[in-house]
């Protein structure tokens, strides 16, 4: 049908090279179009059925693309003028898209402001829900009659623009829960890859029968249900407890002033927006069918994509949101602004004689007390109190898991650790009441909590060295904050995962809390909001890095943030210090830049390649007066 129109816009346009034959060509084809839409339009007015539409709908889809190959090939007038009046209409809406990044700084404060389009989109969405709603329950009239009666034409283009978008929706909801659950099932167990494809084709394989037998058993109101039970859910999920504060800046594509938004509203916002989308098609579609109300009218194909539809994007709706609403309240129950406390765990002989006044000063400094047989974690301080005949000698730091196997055990979920293999103070009874001990066990605390977070990190690096070949020039290290789940590279291009930018393990299964809280306390005194980490130096160079952190945090008190110069003699190894400001790049040559957000502020240490030859030469002064004289010259 395509190649007939083409042939008879070829046949209109036979003289080329004329202006009268040019227009000629623009008239003919004009008329062509108009006298067949004016035909469309009287016999789609007789029509009973929506079988009929879909056929006169096919023939108006044909017909767009017949002008759009004679646009292509003989430039019409009018087609042109049509493209540009479009292009002009997309043009206005450029100021309403908004680019979107984290603000990691907090300072300066930012107003607040909701984006125009998000409100808009969320307004507009209800509205037509509510409106469509409406009409179903107190009207009762078909949507297909009243279109009719306006116009076919408008009728036809939009049930065609419904159709296409009912499918799009159905074939994007059957895919995005299957990887959803590969990602999850991924990052959360053990598995290989190839174990984790066998697990996910069964859950996939459930999940599909417990669709189909819902479609057959239940009735189809039940899946407007679940679409609404959804929007709920969605829009709700971020303001369920733990609370976590984050700010996020936006600004319009087209420029403009700098405008905070809360995570939470954000996401709730463009939660509702997404999640109205479906519910308005399919509600569209079923007419009063979607609410369990019969329907006189008949639109066999709106009825079989809006019910296939729904029952798709209900259920994998509430499946989609029951995992990543989980994982996302698992990353905020773990949050490391949570308070983690020194636990100090007594062992020995002389554990049961540790005095009442012993304990109430460690409560009294935040700590917490666990005593044998109660076995001790891996951040516990553990403290033998020796009884009568046991040396008070402190045991020596050999008895300490150091081996990368029995790291990648504690990565697996097995926290606990035998209290054999713990270093240990070894003090007697009467050493307790030493003011001195309390130091001691505080930074016997800071010095494991390090160790662990070395040992890893190295582990985490070693398995993401076995991923297939990496997109991006690097990875982003923050295990401090909750919403930056685990090890990611500054370009994810379906490296790992499928969905979720994610390089398993998850830092809240693989570092204890404490840990994470203590790298955050750290990270903030120093000013440092990101680590960026150059593909080629491994964790070989993040470990010197993070030793001379350590350094200075320890020198200073966490009173004085990181400079560049106290990295200055690292070998190989260049870092950079970036106040990522508003979209402000970093301006170094021969080093690569990490793909940041659109907008947004932080502190970012990049750990580079030494390459060298980057610094400006200054010209050396001709007066000899700025110069240094030698030893015993006249001058």
């Amino acid at each position: 049908m395509r190649g007939a129109w083409a042939n008879l816009l070829r046949l209109l346009g036979a003289s080329r090279s004329t202006h009268a034959g040019l227009r000629l060509r623009d008239v003919g084809s004009l008329g062509l179009v108009a006298a067949i839409l004016a035909l469309i339009e009287i016999l789609g007015r007789n029509s009973a059925s929506e079988s009929s539409d879909a056929v006169a709908a096919f023939a108006l889809a044909g017909l767009v693309g017949a002008c759009a190959d004679g646009h292509r090939r003989w430039g019409l007038r009018w087609t042109a003028w049509l493209c540009a009046a479009a292009a002009a209409s997309g043009r206005r809406f450029q100021p309403w898209r908004f680019e979107l990044g984290v603000d990691l700084r907090g300072r300066p404060p930012i107003a607040s402001a909701l984006p125009p389009r998000l409100v808009l989109q969320v307004v507009a969405l209800a509205v037509l829900a509510g409106a469509a709603g409406a009409w179903i329950c107190w009207v009762g009239e078909p949507l297909r009659d009243l279109a009719m009666r306006v116009s076919c034409l408008g009728y036809l283009a939009g049930a065609a623009l419904l159709w296409t978008a009912l499918v799009l929706l159905t074939l994007l909801m059957l895919v995005t829960p299957v990887a959803l659950l590969f990602d999850l099932t991924l990052s959360y167990t053990s598995l290989r890859r190839a174990k984790v494809r066998s697990a996910v084709a069964a859950l996939v394989g459930a999940y599909f029968l417990l669709v189909l037998a819902c479609a057959v058993l239940l009735p189809l109101w039940v899946a407007t249900v679940l679409l609404a039970v959804s929007v709920l859910a969605g829009s709700g999920l971020p303001w369920l407890p733990p609370h976590r504060h984050l700010d996020c800046l936006w600004r319009a594509r087209s420029g403009g002033r700098i405008r905070s938004i809360g995570w939470r509203t954000y996401v709730s916002a463009e939660s509702l927006a997404m999640l109205l989308v479906p519910l308005v098609l399919v509600v569209l579609a079923l007419g009063s069918e979607a609410v369990g109300l019969p329907d006189d009218a008949s639109t066999p194909v709106s009825t079989a994509l809006g019910s296939v539809a729904a029952w798709v994007c209900g259920c994998g709706l509430i499946v989609c949101y029951a995992l990543y609403g989980g994982l996302t309240y698992l990353a905020r129950w773990h949050d490391p602004e949570r308070p983690a406390p020194t636990v100090v765990h007594f062992s020995g002989a002389g554990a049961r004689e540790v005095p009442g006044s012993i304990r109430e000063r460690l409560e009294r400094r935040g700590w917490k007390l666990r005593f044998a047989p109660a076995r001790p974690r891996r951040t516990d301080v553990c403290v033998h109190v020796s009884g009568p005949g046991e040396s008070p000698a402190e045991t020596p730091e050999t008895s300490e898991v150091s081996k990368t196997s029995e790291v990648l055990k504690v990565l697996k979920g097995s926290h606990p650790l035998p209290a054999g293999r713990k270093p240990a103070f070894r003090v007697a009874a009467s050493e307790l009441e030493d003011p001195r001990l309390l130091a001691r066990i505080a930074r016997r605390d800071e010095i494991q909590r390090r160790r662990i977070l070395m040992r890893t990190l190295e582990s985490i690096f070693r398995r993401a060295a076995t991923r297939p070949p990496k997109t991006g020039t690097g990875y982003w290290v923050a295990p401090q904050y909750w919403f930056v789940p685990s090890l990611t590279r500054d370009q994810m291009a379906g490296e790992h995962t499928q969905i979720l930018e994610m390089i398993p393990p998850l830092y809240y299964r693989a570092l204890p809390h404490p840990v994470r809280r203590h790298f955050l306390d750290i990270s903030r005194a120093l000013e440092v909001d990101l680590i960026f980490l150059e593909d080629g130096l491994g964790f070989r160079g993040l470990r010197h890095v993070l030793r001379v952190m350590f350094e200075q945090y320890d020198i200073h008190g966490g009173r004085q943030p990181a400079r560049e110069i106290h990295f200055a003699g690292l070998p190989k190894i260049r870092v950079i210090l970036h106040d990522f400001t508003l979209q402000e790049p970093l301006i170094k040559p021969n080093y690569p830049e990490p793909d940041y957000e659109e907008v947004g502020r932080a502190r970012i240490l990049h750990v580079f390649r030494d390459r060298g030859e980057d610094e400006e030469l200054e010209p050396t002064p001709d007066e000899s007066d700025h110069l240094l004289s030698p030893v015993g010259s006249p001058g």
